[in-house]
């Protein structure tokens, strides 16, 4: 007690001291959690083709995240995208209930990145999968005698034609 008395600003540093270092490993802990929320959320995710990685994400509670050396391999092992330092605003509601979505990251900045753009035989690019939305809508056929006028069409086209439109039609209420 005596050397308490004595040494009594020595003592209350080293606390103020043990007491930054305890919030400094709290910090470094959270922000190892942010990394396997993004790595879960990267190998969850279905619409980029490939892998994402990052060395280090530092997150904060009010959804800014800042990260180094992101990588974006395709499924071929091929860079698409390196960024040696970049950032990001998420939606924290949306990260703690954990519906991750498209519109989840609110604003990206990267710094000094690489681009790689690999174009697939029909010119779309070939790391980002089609929505199923889409897929269904380019299944359905769109064939030209839909949009085609009548006008000016003999009645064996126009016959044609109908006959055409009737079949689709059946098609159309037997699939529901």
């Amino acid at each position: 007690m005596k050397w308490l008395r004595t040494h009594w600003q020595r003592a209350l540093l080293i606390s103020i001291a043990a007491i930054f270092l305890a919030i400094f490993l709290v910090l470094e802990v959270f922000s190892r959690g942010a990394a396997a929320i993004f790595n879960q959320a990267m190998t969850e995710q279905d619409m980029l083709k490939g892998t994402i990685t990052a060395e280090k994400i530092v997150a904060h509670v009010t959804g800014d995240v800042n990260f180094t050396n992101l990588e974006w391999r395709d499924p071929e092992g091929r860079l698409i995208l390196r960024v040696p330092e970049g950032h990001f605003h998420a939606r924290p509601w949306d990260v703690v209930t954990g519906h991750l979505k498209s519109t989840t990251i609110q604003e990206l900045t990267l710094k000094d990145a690489e681009v790689s753009v690999h174009l697939a035989d029909d010119m779309t690019v070939d790391f980002v999968r089609g929505s199923r939305d889409m897929k269904q809508v380019k299944e359905e056929e769109e064939d030209w005698q839909k949009k085609v006028s009548l006008v000016g069409k003999s009645e064996e086209e126009r016959r044609r034609i109908g006959e055409f439109r009737r079949k689709k039609r059946a098609e159309k209420m037997a699939k529901q």
